[in-house]
């Protein structure tokens, strides 16, 4: 329920909370196309890391370019106007102090890559055509600026979210004995990302893979140490 007088109600506060959820899930599914396709790109060089077969790496590349547009079809296209509104509003309501400028130009900057990205989107050319790859080609670098500074406007529109509670202490014991369990028998921790918070904890993304399944997790501490925590999932 929202206080009397607060000028951000219930509803407007779920509403970025979701719009900020596909900017996340986007980054995600992004950061999972770039492992791949550097993984593709590897098997492209030689010894010397020069790449001995160029039409495979022009194909991986263009297998990210097609994976991206999707991705952005998918999770921000019918969103990112909305999106940016929201961390607009929110920019309007803090003091006028802080990065607040540099705030704005970066949701410009998303605003104009999200108008390129979608002129490409509503005027297609022929599929499977060298045309389309290049119009996908273009606009990566589009694509790839909503997967490093999406996050901004995320956080800014979702600013008045109240976060849910985070996993009890038996939780966090319980996921990490099976993470490490997983570990032993021949499981893998495939990271994503990383990143420090105020305290100091490095706190880390990865896929927790068990047999054929796998759950996004977050761990604090060093992954390459032993005294790694799970504190969510």
């Amino acid at each position: 329920m929202t206080p009397a007088g607060d000028p951000y109600p219930d509803s407007l506060q779920a509403e970025a909370s979701r719009l900020a959820q596909q900017a996340r899930e986007f980054r995600l599914r992004m950061s999972v196309i770039n492992t791949q396709t550097q993984y593709a790109l590897d098997t492209t060089r030689d010894r010397y890391g020069r790449t001995a077969h160029p039409g495979a790496a022009a194909d991986a590349l263009a297998h990210r370019n097609t994976a991206a547009v999707e991705v952005y079809t998918t999770y921000l296209a019918p969103h990112a106007d909305a999106l940016l509104g929201a961390a607009h509003r929110a920019l309007d309501e803090l003091p006028p102090t802080g990065p607040l400028s540099a705030w704005r130009e970066v949701l410009d900057s998303l605003a104009t890559s999200h108008t390129e990205i979608v002129r490409v989107l509503d005027r297609p050319a022929v599929p499977d055509s060298a045309a389309l790859r290049v119009q996908y080609a273009l606009v990566w670098p589009h694509l790839a600026a909503w997967a490093d500074y999406g996050s901004i406007a995320a956080d800014l529109a979702d600013q008045h979210h109240e976060p849910e509670p985070g996993l009890t202490y038996e939780e966090r014991q319980s996921w990490t004995a099976r993470a490490h369990a997983a570990l032993r028998q021949g499981g893998a921790l495939d990271l994503i990302e990383s990143w420090h918070v105020a305290d100091g904890r490095r706190i880390t993304l990865a896929y927790l893979v068990e047999d054929d399944d796998s759950t996004v997790v977050a761990l604090a501490g060093d992954p390459d140490a032993s005294d790694w925590e799970i504190i969510g999932h």
